[in-house]
């Protein structure tokens, strides 16, 4: 299994291994992702993989691109399963060295605003910068997203489908491993307090390349309505890089709210939200983990697309977006695009930046008293 180690990624890809244990429980499976806490964390603790290998290939020279797979043809895999997530140029030796390789593959449309010209450029630079053109080319058994949105959980278990399972649709969703000791640690950092006066709240890295944040600032300023006018005891979680914006949070909400943002390893967040009522983010991996929790959440959208990214089971999840014509852009556009659509420099960006305190205020209200 070719993953990619971000959080979300790693949740909507839980099934899957799972599927794979299920279908095959003699197979020695072998997760490879870069470095990260998903991969040193998670997927070890999820019992899931057999053997969990490191690979950094962001980045990377063509030497060391080699000397990674001829690791990989050395092992001798009898399938390699392609996240969506991870770039089939890079692992083209290894590809080609199974017998099964089963991957996603996209049929692109440009969007129909451009001209004759600009589509045709659009869709050779997308396909590019997405490695289509390789995906194509190495795998064998083609798993084939159709434009349109389709959640990242289904799409994911319609690589099982290919290997010879049922229907995608009867298969069960994520579900996280956590240790007893990571619950015990949150029983106590939370001093026992009862689940439904607490509120996790993430606020996610401010410079994240898809620009599709709220500002921290107003999330602060939710927490202290939630504080003041629902008796709720918001706490927040996070990575060590979203300093700045924990700042920002308190500042705005006028007190010291409790952090553990770059405090703790990854299963004891896990913990920490599955002692939530309920949690309020952006669109982000511990999102999506909370979900996977049944914790009822709260998530703020932009430019991404909560039907794609978001609750695979919509009961007790709500999604606080304008709904503006433009939005989610993301699969429609590129970073820096020309002739096509920018999602990181529209222009106006008024998907988030329009979008006010009151109306996360009454969707995270309504989660919290569980209406």
């Amino acid at each position: 299994m070719l993953g990619y180690a971000a959080i979300g990624d790693a949740v909507f890809f839980l099934p899957v291994l799972a599927g794979l244990r299920r279908m095959f429980p003699r197979s020695r499976v072998t997760f490879l992702a870069n470095p990260s806490p998903v991969s040193l964390e998670l997927i070890p603790a999820s019992g899931l993989a057999d053997d969990v290998e490191l690979a950094q290939w962001e980045g990377v020279d063509e030497r060391e691109r080699r000397s990674v797979n001829a690791k990989l043809v050395e092992q001798g895999f009898d399938g390699i399963l392609l996240s969506l997530s991870s770039p089939a140029h890079f692992f083209r030796e290894a590809l080609a060295s199974a017998s099964i390789r089963v991957g996603h593959c996209s049929r692109l449309v440009a969007p129909a605003a451009l001209g004759a010209a600009a589509r045709i450029g659009w869709l050779a630079k997308r396909a590019l910068v997405t490695g289509e053109y390789s995906r194509r080319l190495l795998l064998d058994r083609k798993v084939w997203i159709e434009p349109g949105p389709e959640n990242a959980v289904r799409r994911n278990l319609r690589l099982l489908e290919a290997l010879g399972a049922g229907p995608a649709a009867g298969q069960p969703g994520p579900v996280l491993p956590i240790p007893e000791g990571a619950r015990a640690f949150a029983r106590i950092a939370l001093a026992d307090k009862p689940k439904h006066i607490l509120v996790g709240v993430h606020l996610g890295f401010p410079e994240n390349p898809y620009r599709k944040m709220w500002p921290a600032e107003r999330f602060g300023a939710v927490c202290r309505r939630l504080r003041d006018e629902a008796g709720a005891e918001p706490f927040l979680v996070g990575g060590p890089e979203e300093a700045r914006a924990v700042a920002a949070a308190r500042a705005a909400a006028g007190w010291e709210i409790p952090s553990f943002a770059g405090r703790r390893r990854l299963v004891e967040t896990f913990a920490l939200i599955e002692r939530c009522g309920a949690f309020l983010s952006n669109d982000t991996g511990l999102a999506k983990a909370a979900m996977a929790l049944r914790v009822p959440t709260v998530t703020v959208w932009g430019p991404t697309d909560p039907a794609e990214l978001g609750a695979w089971e919509s009961a007790g999840h709500r999604d606080v977006r304008l709904g503006i014509g433009c939005s989610p852009c993301v699969r429609l556009g590129m970073p820096f695009a020309r002739g096509g659509i920018d999602f990181r420099g529209c222009g106006h960006h008024r998907c988030l930046g329009s979008l006010g305190e009151e109306e996360v205020f009454r969707a995270a209200l309504e989660a919290f008293r569980g209406r």
